[in-house]
């Protein structure tokens, strides 16, 4: 069986596969998923070249949903030990200053950039652009930087969006509470 978290094999069989992605969706939901898209890739067989694997990882990756949140993560973690780098992603490095490895605070406003980073993770890079940007423009918020004070608001209004924007806004701001980015 394939570990995530150890180096990033050459290669894996689709049941490898399956099984990183079924503690969170389950075997069958799994199966169906990775086996739906590899013959969608024109995928063939049971071994896959780690470049195929990833192939499949962006497909599923590309939907809404739990499923696609689970492939970004798999496939990140294999892009990371494929590049040797073993510093875990932003999303889940410490936000407190006094832990080792977070963030400088910042003194001045929180840069959106940031946000959308915080949001990425779960919801892809340009859904978070886009969220992020329809927030800030119904808000009134104007300029390229955010106070802290304005992006628990942005976060606050996300919030309120039923289903994973409202959830990983949720959990954003419950992760910063003193303000994002601090």
């Amino acid at each position: 069986m394939t570990d995530v978290g150890g180096p990033a094999p050459r290669s894996l069989s689709t049941r490898e596969l399956i099984a990183l992605l079924a503690p969170t969706v389950g075997q069958e939901k799994s199966r169906e998923a990775v086996l739906g898209a590899a013959r969608r890739l024109g995928l063939e067989g049971d071994t896959l070249a780690l470049e195929e694997a990833l192939s499949i990882l962006d497909h599923l990756a590309a939907n809404a949903g739990i499923l696609a949140v689970a492939s970004r993560f798999v496939r990140e973690r294999f892009a990371t030990r494929a590049l040797g780098t073993e510093r875990p992603p932003p999303s889940v490095r410490p936000l407190d200053p006094a832990l080792p490895g977070a963030p400088a605070p910042r003194a001045s406003g929180v840069v959106a950039a940031r946000l959308k980073a915080q949001l990425a993770p779960a919801l892809g890079q340009e859904k978070s652009e886009q969220l992020v940007a329809d927030a800030r423009k119904q808000l009134g918020f104007n300029g390229c930087e955010l106070t802290p004070e304005q992006a628990l608001a942005v976060l606050d209004l996300l919030s309120s969006v039923p289903g994973l924007v409202g959830v990983t806004a949720r959990f954003v701001k419950a992760r910063s509470p003193r303000g994002v980015g601090k």
